[in-house]
C-alpha cells in the first residue's frame, strides 16, 4: 500500500492543474449552479462558465442540489473520515 499526506496531495494537485492551465477558484461562495449550461453564480455577482465544475462545497452542497434536483436532508455526525 502507498499513502500520501493530504497536504502533499493538495499541493501536487494544484501544481498539476496550474501546469495544465486550469484555473481554480478558492473561497468563492456559490449561490447557484446551472449544471446543464456549465455556469456557476458567485455571491459577489460574478458568473463563471466552465467545461468542468467540481463542487467541493461540503455536505450542504449547492452543486449537489443542482445536479440531483432537490435538497438532500443530511445528518452530520461527530466524526469525519477520509479515504
Amino acid at each position: 500500500d502507498r499513502y500520501i499526506q493530504y497536504d502533499d496531495l493538495c499541493d501536487m494537485t494544484q501544481e498539476l492543474l496550474s501546469l495544465a492551465g486550469v484555473r481554480v477558484e478558492y473561497r468563492s461562495e456559490v449561490v447557484d449552479v446551472d449544471a446543464e449550461a456549465g455556469t456557476v453564480q458567485l455571491a459577489n455577482g460574478r458568473r463563471v462558465t466552465a467545461d468542468l465544475i467540481v463542487g467541493a462545497d461540503g455536505p450542504h452542497s449547492i452543486a449537489r442540489q443542482a445536479i440531483v434536483g432537490y435538497k438532500e436532508e443530511i445528518e452530520i455526525g461527530p466524526f469525519c473520515t477520509y479515504s
